[in-house]
Protein backbone atom coordinates (compact mmCIF):
# COMPACT_ATOMS: atom_id res chain seq x y z
CA UNK A 1 0.00 0.00 0.00
CA UNK A 2 2.36 2.58 0.75
CA UNK A 3 6.31 2.26 -0.24
CA UNK A 4 9.19 3.87 0.54
CA UNK A 5 12.52 4.76 -1.58
CA UNK A 6 15.88 2.78 -0.29
CA UNK A 7 17.60 5.91 0.20
CA UNK A 8 14.68 7.12 2.59
CA UNK A 9 14.65 3.51 3.85
CA UNK A 10 19.03 3.66 4.41
CA UNK A 11 18.23 7.44 6.57
CA UNK A 12 15.74 6.03 8.75
CA UNK A 13 17.95 3.15 9.94
CA UNK A 14 20.93 5.28 10.54
CA UNK A 15 18.71 8.14 12.14
CA UNK A 16 16.89 4.94 14.25
CA UNK A 17 20.72 3.48 15.09
CA UNK A 18 21.84 7.21 15.93
CA UNK A 19 23.67 7.57 12.88
CA UNK A 20 22.03 10.43 11.25
CA UNK A 21 19.04 12.74 11.23
CA UNK A 22 15.68 11.53 10.64
CA UNK A 23 14.16 12.35 7.09
CA UNK A 24 10.95 14.62 6.75
CA UNK A 25 7.73 13.36 6.82
CA UNK A 26 6.54 11.20 3.54
CA UNK A 27 2.91 13.21 2.55
CA UNK A 28 0.65 10.54 1.48
CA UNK A 29 -2.90 10.11 0.03
CA UNK A 30 -4.30 6.82 1.22
CA UNK A 31 -6.04 5.19 -1.50
CA UNK A 32 -7.86 1.88 0.18
CA UNK A 33 -11.07 -0.34 0.42
CA UNK A 34 -10.74 -0.20 4.51
CA UNK A 35 -11.85 -3.51 5.62
CA UNK A 36 -9.99 -5.19 8.44
CA UNK A 37 -6.69 -5.65 6.62
CA UNK A 38 -6.71 -1.98 5.26
CA UNK A 39 -7.97 -0.33 8.37
CA UNK A 40 -5.12 -1.77 10.23
CA UNK A 41 -2.67 -0.43 7.44
CA UNK A 42 -4.31 2.59 8.32
CA UNK A 43 -3.96 2.74 11.71
CA UNK A 44 -0.18 2.02 11.20
CA UNK A 45 0.28 4.92 8.66
CA UNK A 46 -1.41 7.12 10.98
CA UNK A 47 0.57 6.46 13.65
CA UNK A 48 4.16 6.39 11.50
CA UNK A 49 6.24 9.26 12.35
CA UNK A 50 7.78 8.45 8.94
CA UNK A 51 4.18 9.71 7.42
CA UNK A 52 2.37 12.33 6.85
CA UNK A 53 -1.27 11.13 5.72
CA UNK A 54 -2.93 14.05 3.42
CA UNK A 55 -5.93 12.36 2.79
CA UNK A 56 -7.98 9.00 2.49
CA UNK A 57 -10.13 8.01 -0.81
CA UNK A 58 -12.70 5.62 -0.70
CA UNK A 59 -13.10 2.63 -3.40
CA UNK A 60 -14.84 -0.62 -3.77
CA UNK A 61 -12.88 -3.95 -2.93
CA UNK A 62 -13.29 -5.89 0.30
CA UNK A 63 -16.42 -3.76 1.28
CA UNK A 64 -18.76 -1.08 -0.31
CA UNK A 65 -17.48 2.08 -0.86
CA UNK A 66 -20.53 3.16 1.85
CA UNK A 67 -19.45 1.11 4.51
CA UNK A 68 -15.38 1.65 3.64
CA UNK A 69 -16.10 5.21 4.09
CA UNK A 70 -18.38 4.57 7.49
CA UNK A 71 -14.69 2.40 8.52
CA UNK A 72 -12.45 4.97 7.38
CA UNK A 73 -14.37 7.44 9.73
CA UNK A 74 -14.38 4.42 12.64
CA UNK A 75 -10.47 4.67 12.19
CA UNK A 76 -9.76 8.14 12.13
CA UNK A 77 -12.49 8.31 15.18
CA UNK A 78 -10.74 6.08 16.92
CA UNK A 79 -6.88 7.34 16.38
CA UNK A 80 -8.10 11.12 17.52
CA UNK A 81 -7.38 12.37 13.88
CA UNK A 82 -10.90 13.28 12.51
CA UNK A 83 -8.94 16.10 10.72
CA UNK A 84 -7.65 14.10 7.43
CA UNK A 85 -10.09 14.56 5.00
CA UNK A 86 -12.04 11.43 3.45
CA UNK A 87 -13.25 11.64 -0.23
Amino acid sequence: MIGMGKAYREAALRASRGQGRVPPNVRVLIDTDPGIDDAMALMLALRSPELEVAGITIVHGNVDVERGTANAFKVLDLMGRLDVPVA
